[in-house]
């Protein structure tokens, strides 16, 4: 029997969609953006360095078990999040000359 009627190409951006309405349907996040509104100038740079610390370890990590092409992308990235972590770390040194001297 032949079909008269092709089946519709997939639609990977309608197949994005759904999956990120069920994200946000189970796993909400309500408190986030009024906490991080919340936040003071240095307490983001501390939180912003926590994140950075993380996302540096989890690519390190992941870096050990590429082999080398991928590997090395992996280590560019760890590379330029060291490179930020350090960056936001001066920033929070710099905030506080005052409280060194007293």
């Amino acid at each position: 029997m032949k079909k008269v009627v092709p089946d519709p190409p997939n639609s990977s951006a309608k197949d994005r969609a759904a999956f990120n309405r069920a994200l946000d349907h189970y796993l909400p996040t309500p408190g986030v953006h009024s906490v991080i509104e919340d936040l003071s100038f240095e307490d983001a740079l501390l939180y912003t360095a926590s994140l950075l610390d993380s996302a540096s370890a989890t690519t390190l990590n992941c870096s050990e078990m590429l082999a080398s092409p991928e590997r090395a992308k992996i280590l560019a990235v760890w590379h330029l999040l060291e490179l930020a972590r350090t960056t936001v770390d001066r920033s929070i040194e710099c905030l506080k000359p005052a409280k060194a001297m007293a």
